[in-house]
């Protein structure tokens, strides 16, 4: 995954997202986590997944573990709140 990639997929699909103290957040849809698990890839998901907070209509995922492990810069795709 590419920034350009988290991009589009935050343009695209992702409910919201947040930037605080240098931790980014994103709500996704539930219609559209196996598009977002096949953007970040099956070797982040291999050893145990990741963490995600089930809500109501979407899952929040900290996107910071996933931007780090893909050498991605997150105050270059998400706005600080």
């Amino acid at each position: 995954m590419t920034d350009l990639d988290l991009y589009k997929f935050i343009e695209e699909s992702a409910m919201s997202t947040s930037l605080f103290d240098g931790k980014a957040i994103m709500w996704v849809y539930h219609f559209n986590v196996e598009e977002f698990a096949k953007l970040i890839g099956e070797n982040i998901l291999a050893d145990g997944g990741i963490e995600v907070r089930f809500q109501h209509d979407t899952i929040a995922i900290d996107m910071t573990y996933i931007c780090e492990y893909h050498d991605i810069d997150v105050e270059a795709v998400f706005k600080e709140d």
